[in-house]
């Protein structure tokens, strides 16, 4: 099956933009989710799972800093 340029152009288009769609709709739900008070009630998380200590206070003297090594 041969497409022409255009047509494969446009299907990966529609591709990508379903898949941005798809994750960004995912990623809302898991946010919210893990942020529930249900949620915490029930799995009784660390902060580590909860993403609490994701914010600017990481940056802060007295936290540690994640060092990423590349390879």
């Amino acid at each position: 099956m041969v497409l022409s340029p255009h047509t494969y152009q446009f299907l990966v288009g529609v591709f990508a933009s379903v898949g941005s769609i798809l994750y960004g709709y995912d990623l809302g739900v898991i946010a919210e989710v893990v942020g529930s008070s249900s949620y915490i009630d029930l799995f009784h998380p660390t902060d580590a799972e909860t993403y609490d200590n994701l914010s600017t206070s990481n940056l802060t003297p007295d936290r540690p800093r994640y060092v990423y090594a590349s390879c």
